[in-house]
């Protein structure tokens, strides 16, 4: 699948938006977390991000290679959102410049959530650096996920 949006979802991440993956157990229950500092990879079809995810959590235990995803992306000050799914392709601990793209993103969504009424000190709050594992994710599907009539629809 190409995605002819990459630069919108990229951008959504560059722009502070809010990015929470989906996994699942083999019981089929459920479990999100939060991630930082998306980026589309050269390769087709692959995007990287950092998920937090503790050691021992439920995230990193559903993190496995072939594992299904789904990473949703939406500003708070204007719910522009998109949601991409796939399969996990690769895991490893975070590089350097994943923790800088990390670093990016949190500092942009704090001045997103700024925008919405969110203190500073909350939206540090909303960042765990030292939880960090790098996901690199196979895309199947992409959709666009902004309220409105073309919400659901592929991007």
């Amino acid at each position: 699948m190409q995605l002819p949006l990459s630069a919108n979802i990229a951008g959504l991440a560059r722009d502070g938006a809010a990015v929470v993956v989906a996994t699942r157990d083999s019981g089929l229950r459920p479990c999100i977390a939060r991630a930082w500092g998306l980026e589309i990879l050269a390769i087709d079809d692959v995007i990287r991000l950092s998920v937090e995810a503790p050691s021992h959590s439920r995230t990193r235990e559903n993190l496995r290679h072939g594992a299904e995803i789904a990473t949703t992306l939406s500003r708070p000050s204007t719910y522009h959102s998109a949601q991409v799914k796939g399969v996990v392709a690769d895991l490893r601990e975070p590089q350097e410049a994943d923790l800088v793209l990390a670093d990016a993103h949190h500092r942009a969504f704090a001045e997103e959530a700024q925008r919405v009424g969110l203190t500073a000190r909350h939206a540090a709050r909303a960042f765990d650096r030292g939880a960090l594992l790098s996901v690199s994710v196979t895309v199947h599907e992409a959709y666009d996920q902004t309220p409105g009539a073309a919400a659901g629809g592929p991007l």
